[in-house]
């Protein structure tokens, strides 16, 4: 008798999807579960099931990290993105007030944006108003990595926190694999 795989709720397959983010992290040693060392907040652009994905991580409090994914994420249609919406932009960033001055004669101010306008991976969620998600990005789900010593770091039980489920995606992300954790537990006591 063949056993039939049940379909994860959408919590679980939020879970198992950051699961899968937090090995890939680890597997190219972007983060190291047994090091008390800081890390830099950083994000890595991937393919997570065939999904062009971004994964954000950044340390909070000396021992706990952000996790966040972005699954089936599509910059060319962000709205805030330099390869997407804010392609034909000029940034005003490393300017000098000469620069600037003539800048600002030779465009209109609609051309012109400030570095800190555009999505530079900073944040757990894209910067876009939460409305535009719909057309660029199909999953954002964020979880805090936990551990008082980071020696066993477990993914919160607490659902995935800030986050977002494109209705065309509810189907691929509680069908994506079961997440096979490297170092940690994806369930644990949350500290």
């Amino acid at each position: 008798m063949s056993q039939v795989k049940k379909e994860k709720t959408e919590k679980e397959g939020q879970v198992h999807l950051l699961g899968h983010a937090l090995n890939i992290l680890c597997e190219r040693k972007l983060i190291d579960l047994n090091s008390l060392d800081e890390i830099d907040q950083r994000h890595l652009e991937c393919i997570l099931f065939d999904k062009p994905s971004v994964i954000t991580w950044r340390i909070i409090d000396g021992s706990q990290i952000l996790l966040s994914v972005w699954w089936n994420y599509d910059k060319s249609n962000h709205p805030q993105h330099l390869e997407g919406g804010y392609k034909n932009k000029i940034l005003l960033n490393g300017l000098t007030d000469d620069e600037l001055q003539d800048l600002r004669k030779r465009t209109t101010k609609k051309q012109l944006i400030w570095i800190e306008e555009t999505e530079q991976y900073q944040t757990h969620m894209p910067i876009a108003e939460k409305n535009k998600y719909k057309d660029f990005v199909g999953v954002t789900c964020s979880c805090w990595v936990q551990g008082a010593t980071r020696e066993h770091l477990h993914l919160s039980k607490v659902s995935p926190y800030k986050s977002y489920i494109r209705a065309s995606d509810r189907q691929a992300l509680t069908s994506i694999p079961d997440c096979v954790p490297k170092g940690f537990k994806l369930y644990g006591k949350v500290f």
